[in-house]
Formats: C-alpha cells, sequence, structure tokens
C-alpha cells in the first residue's frame, strides 16, 4: 500500500534560537520512499544535518525572531502487514551482547533506570526469560499506561509515567495506520498539534501550535506495495 504522510509544525520565539530537530524519516526507510521528503521552513533558513549515534538524521538552525513554520510532505511504501512478534526470541546474558547495543540498557534523565530496576525485578523478577518474560511486560504496560495528550508535560521520567499512569510524546500527535486481517481492510488516523499545548525552552522558546497545524499518515492506495 501507499501512505502519504506530513506535518506542519509552527514554533514563535522571541529571538533567534538555536534548534536541534529530529523531523527526517529514518535513513533505512529512504528506500521504500515513492517520493522524496519535501522539507520546507517558511521564511527560508539555512540548515544543515548530520546522522547521530542512534542513527536518526538530525536538523540544526538558527530560527529567526517571530513565527517559524515548518512542513513536510512525502509518500512512502508500505506491505500492510502487522510487525512479526519474536515468539521464538532468546534472551542473551549481558555480558554476551554485542558492545555496539549496550547503549540501549543505559539510564538518562527520562529513563531513571534506579526506580524502575527495582519494579522490574518485583513484577518480573520471577518469570521464565525469553519471549514469555518480553510478554509480560508488553501486556502489563499496554494495561497500566494510556497514551493520553492531555497529560503532556515535557519533565515526566519513565518511573513517572508507569506511577501516573499515562504517557506522552511531547505535543504532536500523530495519526496511526491500522491493517486489518488478510483483507489489509486499513483506516487512517488524523490528529493534530493540541492548540491548548505549550512548553518552554530554557525560558527564551516558546511555542504554540496554531489552528491547523498537525501530522497524518493516510492511505492513499490499500494495494500491497
Amino acid at each position: 500500500m501507499l501512505i502519504q504522510g506530513g506535518y506542519d509544525i509552527a514554533f514563535h520565539t522571541k529571538a533567534p534560537t538555536p534548534m536541534l530537530l529530529q523531523v527526517h524519516l529514518r535513513p533505512e526507510l529512504r528506500k521504500r520512499l515513492k517520493t522524496p521528503e519535501k522539507l520546507r521552513f517558511d521564511p527560508p533558513v539555512p540548515f544543515h544535518t548530520y546522522t547521530d549515534s542512534f542513527g536518526n538524521i538530525c536538523t540544526r538552525l538558527v530560527t529567526p525572531r517571530g513565527l517559524l513554520k515548518i512542513s513536510n510532505r512525502f509518500v512512502i511504501r508500505d506491505s500492510g502487514k502487522p510487525d512479526v512478534m519474536p515468539v521464538k526470541a532468546r534472551q542473551a546474558e549481558v555480558e554476551d551482547l554485542p558492545d555496539d547495543v549496550l547503549v540501549y540498557l543505559l539510564g538518562s534523565r527520562y529513563c531513571d533506570t534506579d526506580k524502575l530496576a527495582t519494579l522490574a525485578w518485583k513484577k518480573f523478577g520471577k518469570l521464565r526469560r525469553g519471549w514469555p518474560l518480553l510478554k509480560a511486560v508488553l501486556d502489563y504496560s499496554h494495561k497500566r499506561i494510556t497514551f493520553g495528550y492531555s497529560h503532556a508535560r515535557a519533565d515526566r521520567t519513565a518511573f513517572e509515567g508507569h506511577e501516573e499512569r499515562v504517557l506522552t510524546l511531547g505535543a504532536m500527535r500523530v495519526g496511526t495506520v491500522v491493517a486489518a486481517g488478510q483483507q489489509r481492510e486499513c483506516q487512517s488516523a488524523q490528529a493534530c498539534l493540541d492548540p491548548t499545548a505549550e512548553t518552554t525552552h530554557r525560558d527564551a522558546l516558546k511555542h504554540k501550535a496554531p489552528a491547523g497545524a498537525g501530522a497524518w499518515l493516510e492511505i492513499i492506495d490499500g494495494q500491497p506495495a
């Protein structure tokens, strides 16, 4: 199938402000693009990109004072099939893991591992390792956590999300494409930036989504790609 995607984002700054954005598709998805990304800035601003240690394409720029609009459009191919679950997965010992995956086990300002580790051992420490353990974590997370933009805040940690039973990914609402069964009967969902959401960046950057801003994914051809 073909999926048309894109977004319209707006930032309003009180002064020229350096910004670091992740607004491009992942590099491994480029081979599935039917039309290239059309990233645009209004007003036009100079920018450059680099690839970070996680493989994300990052965009650096300095916003002018006032309103900056960012948009992107693309069409991408997708099989429409659900992800294959690793039901036969084997759990490796930590000491046997490749060096390049250890970074995904480290804590961060959002992933407060000291608190989460205690919770994890209490909830899942006695379960059989491998797929049964992974399935239990997935089921627990789905039942425990509600995804909701009305509860968004920029400083929520993973443990706080667990305690508050909510999860958000900033202010942007991204539509989700759902494939149902062998018939590949698909539906598209569209949602916009919450016009009431406001975040502050070092007290110098403040943005509020204007009417019509948002992100979406839309099925434009339901045939297998």
